[in-house]
């Protein structure tokens, strides 16, 4: 019986995954990686069976990112259990083995190729079976991540996926090997299938063991392969390529509709809390059965602060459906507006997740740790877009010409003041390296053409790979309404290497650059930056009195009517992403009666424009 290959590619709809070599300066794989070391999950092999008995199955969903589990694989050779760096897996998460240890540290220098991880079964016991028990191990494999393909193979620097059986000598022989599809469009490869005979007389014995290995670049996460959805086990019919088995995939966006997170105080000043809330928190639905009938499922979905306290349940229409045969990637939408988050002082973080129930038969209880998916938020005291884990690296790689700046755009709820900027770092510095922190007020919809406040600050060369850094203002620097916050640096030909988070999306007009002295917004940006802003949450007295002496707005709510009570000299109408909806005509500037009976029912900032030329910002709520 010769090794059998599945004709069958899982072409799973690609949300938000498309190359990013070539779009985006400064944009490389991970060169470290040092979170792994943190996130390995326990080598206690005290509880584990000393042999394992058909069926051997992981789809890597029934845990933590990490090592793999004990219970089934060697916890060294560093492939790392995770859901960030595959393209539409089969299943939330894979085993992805690439350039970086188990610690996140390379294997060797950048031009050097060779063995890079390994994933190793632990011991199982093949001892009664015969070459005729048409014994088959079957996964899903894919060549790259969610940054980019491997590089190609050649003699002098090879790139593959490898497949070993360990035989009764306690030899190591290898069975299939895949080479580097290449970098032909720059893309990871879609999921394939494969199947092996377990069919040599030699493997049937009581210790017999399985390993993947990769060879590649052993200095970072390019040449990575991920492997899902493993299963050895007798009597399997090959041309039966499909499971009884409806599992969720993508990890789950924000839980907040701007941010990743924001600080608990301006959470709660917003005129209508509900509407900070995803309404669009999504995951990957995909249906793995080739069944003749669609497979009959349901979903839900709940919010639940990790404090204590009831769950809060998310809202879905439809919430249940029929799913056609083998269809993947079939997008899965809930909305948080209607949960609320209970009201508290201090910082709360919030578990929150989707999660699957099937009508008619229950699928083996082997898949249904696929069928939830979760993730944790929080409001503290800063602001993120980034999920805080990078999948790449990038930097401003301007070498001529004046200091070159990118900059988050923040909608606040209430008077604030940025404290810091808080930056993730993703390989040592050179000593004496410097960037400059900046806060700007809003011009016209972008950021002003002089920073209201800088602080310039040298980098220590002493600083880790893969920390946060804060690099503080000597003074909380004051902000309200729309304002900016980002980073600058002077021309030269090294960049800071800070963490991109590519699981994350910024809104649209929310990231900004400033080349050659032009401010622009990113139009090809993909992914989150790992910069944050963090805040006092304090309004200083200076600043209260200026609130106490602002015009009044009423009605609030209103059906478009809006009175202004105090002095002013002009208005405009933000959206809730910042963009100006609406600006005041010369001709009515300073009355005390604005007509916004044009715009649409929402949530919207004004902002009123005082003698003394500072800004007079007001929530307002529009109905119909």
């Amino acid at each position: 019986m010769t090794y059998r290959l599945l004709f069958l590619a899982f072409v799973f709809t690609l949300i938000g995954c498309q190359p990013l070599l070539a779009q985006q300066s400064g944009l490389a794989p991970l060169p470290a990686d040092p979170a792994r070391a943190r996130n390995e999950t326990s080598r206690n092999a005290a509880t584990r069976p000393s042999l394992l008995s058909l069926p051997f199955f992981d789809d890597f969903a029934g845990q933590r990112e990490g090592a793999p589990s004990v219970d089934r694989w060697e916890t060294r050779g560093g492939a790392l259990v995770n859901n960030r760096f595959p393209v539409a897996p089969p299943t939330k998460g894979v085993a992805t083995l690439d350039g970086l240890d188990a610690n996140g540290n390379a294997y060797g220098s950048a031009s050097t190729f060779g063995i890079t991880d390994s994933l190793t079964s632990q011991p199982i016991d093949l001892s009664g079976l015969q070459p005729g028990s048409s014994t088959y191990l079957s996964f899903f494999w894919q060549a790259g991540t969610i940054v980019s393909s491997t590089n190609d193979n050649s003699s002098s620097q090879p790139v593959f996926l490898q497949l070993d059986f360990l035989d009764n000598t306690g030899s190591w022989v290898r069975v299939w090997r895949r080479t580097s599809p290449g970098q032909a469009n720059g893309q990871a490869s879609a999921f394939q299938q494969r199947f092996i005979a377990v069919n040599d007389a030699r493997y049937f014995h009581a210790g017999f063991r399985f390993r993947f290995r990769t060879s590649g670049r052993r200095a970072t996460t390019q040449d990575a392969w991920s492997v899902d959805y493993v299963l050895l086990d007798r009597s399997r019919d090959t041309t039966n390529t499909a499971y009884r088995d409806v599992a969720l995939g993508q990890p789950l966006n924000s839980l907040f509709e701007r941010y990743s997170s924001l600080p608990v105080w301006q959470y709660q000043a917003s005129a209508n809390p509900a509407q900070e809330l995803n309404d669009s928190i999504q995951t990957t639905l995909n249906n793995l059965d080739a069944g003749l009938a669609p497979t009959p499922v349901r979903w839900a979905g709940t919010v639940q602060p990790l404090s204590g306290g009831s769950a809060l349940p998310l809202a879905f229409s439809p919430d249940r459906g029929a799913i056609n045969r083998l269809t993947l990637g079939l997008p899965l939408v809930g909305s948080a507006r209607n949960a609320t988050l209970p009201a508290s002082g201090t910082a709360q973080r919030f578990r929150y997740n989707i999660f699957l129930t099937t009508d008619g038969t229950p699928p083996p209880p082997r898949t249904l740790l696929n069928d939830t998916i979760t993730r944790v938020a929080e409001l503290a005291n800063y602001y993120a877009f980034d999920d805080g884990s990078p999948e790449a690296v990038d930097g401003i790689a301007e070498t001529t010409g004046p200091v070159s700046y990118r900059a988050y755009r923040l909608v606040l709820n209430r008077a604030d003041q940025v404290t810091a900027l808080r930056i993730y770092l993703t390989q040592p510095l050179a000593a004496g390296f410097s960037l400059t922190a900046a806060v700007w007020d809003d011009q016209n919809g972008r950021p002003g053409d002089t920073p209201k406040a800088t602080k310039t600050f040298q980098l220590p060369s002493s600083v880790p790979a893969g920390q946060w850094l804060d690099v503080r203002f000597d003074q909380p620097v004051p902000v309200s309404g729309v304002c900016y916050f980002g980073y600058g640096q002077s021309a030269t030909f090294q960049f800071i290497r800070f963490g991109l988070d590519l699981n994350s999306k910024v809104p649209a007009g929310f990231f900004w650059h400033k080349i050659q002295n032009i401010w622009q917004p990113f139009q090809t940006l993909r992914g989150a930056p790992m910069l944050r802003a963090v805040m006092s949450g304090v309004v200083t007295t200076t600043r209260r009195a200026a609130a106490a002496a602002a015009p009044q707005v009423y009605p609030n709510p209103s059906k478009g009517a809006l009175q202004i009570d105090g002095r002013y000299h002009q208005a405009r109408v933000l959206d809730a992403l910042g963009r100006v909806v609406w600006q005041q005509p010369v001709s009515q500037a300073g009355q005390p009666t604005l007509d916004l009976g044009q715009l649409a029912p929402g949530v919207y900032l004004l902002q009123l424009t005082l003698p003394d030329a500072t800004i007079s910002t007001h929530r307002v709520l529009l109905e119909k």
